[in-house]
């Protein structure tokens, strides 16, 4: 008889009992964490759904803000030819308030909703994930890439 390898599940894993979810049906952190992603990969389907429509429909309004308002006070580029970090912010601030405007609150099945947030750093929003009363003001600095709102500790996908 020769050797062979059995495999009979998660080590430490019991028969009726769930990983994410404590007895009561509220969600431990790691069910938290799992409902997070999970949501998180939802809005980005969304926005790549509906981004390029909404975008058209907001361009107009963006253009002019940026020539009316922005470009008088704030130098589009810098003296290394590159685009300021400050017409950069406001072109982002504006484009995440005109999105949130435009498409309303999409509801995601946690009950939050997914709103715009400007991007530091880069050109462009992200979606994110807050909670239906969430002061979006609080974010207005922007979010870098790996989703952690700017000047703060927290990430714009957890619940504040």
């Amino acid at each position: 008889m020769g050797d062979y390898l059995v495999h009979h599940g998660i080590l430490g894993q019991k028969w009726g009992i769930r990983r994410y979810q404590n007895y009561d049906g509220t969600l431990t952190p790691a069910g938290q964490k799992r409902l997070d992603k999970k949501e998180l990969k939802l809005a980005s389907k969304i926005d790549k759904r509906i981004h390029k429509r909404v975008y058209k429909s907001v361009k107009k309004e963006l253009n002019n803000y940026l020539r009316t308002e922005v470009t008088p006070n704030i130098r589009k580029y810098n003296k290394d030819g590159k685009i300021s970090s400050s017409y950069m912010n406001a072109y982002n601030r504006k484009l995440a308030d005109l999105f949130n405007k435009k498409i309303g609150d999409i509801e995601v099945p946690s009950g939050r909703v997914i709103r715009y947030v400007a991007n530091r750093g880069s050109m462009g929003i992200t979606p994110g994930i807050a909670d239906k009363g969430y002061d979006m003001r609080k974010v207005k600095n922007g979010v870098y890439a790996s989703g952690r709102v700017a000047y703060t500790k927290k990430n714009i996908a957890y619940k504040d």
